[in-house]
């Protein structure tokens, strides 16, 4: 009998923004490293950086949402940095998400 797939997890904690537009080029190069095709054997980890309020946030959530839309079998984990408290919590509830 062949292996149960796992679980697939979506932890993101922002709601798709119905109205977002623009941004294309940041968001295709974004896509371009994300996907599993891109290293099929790895676990992709990208970080979005720049100015305050340049729309980085934004970029990163349609992102996920594309991901999960486009490869439903992927999981997809939002890790803030904004303080250590807010990261050991995001691994916290994606350990638990695991069951690990």
């Amino acid at each position: 009998m062949p292996a149960a797939k796992p679980e697939a997890h979506f932890l993101v904690r922002f709601s798709r923004n119905e109205s977002f537009v623009g941004r294309e080029e940041v968001l295709n190069r974004l896509l371009k490293r994300l996907p599993p095709i891109a290293h099929p054997d790895a676990c992709q980890r990208t970080v979005v950086h720049g100015l305050g309020g340049i729309g980085k946030t934004q970029v990163a959530i349609e992102a996920a949402y594309r991901v999960r839309d486009a490869y439903p079998e992927c999981s997809v984990f939002w890790v803030p940095t904004v303080n250590m408290t807010m990261f050991d919590n995001a691994y916290r509830e994606i350990g638990r998400a695991l069951k690990i």
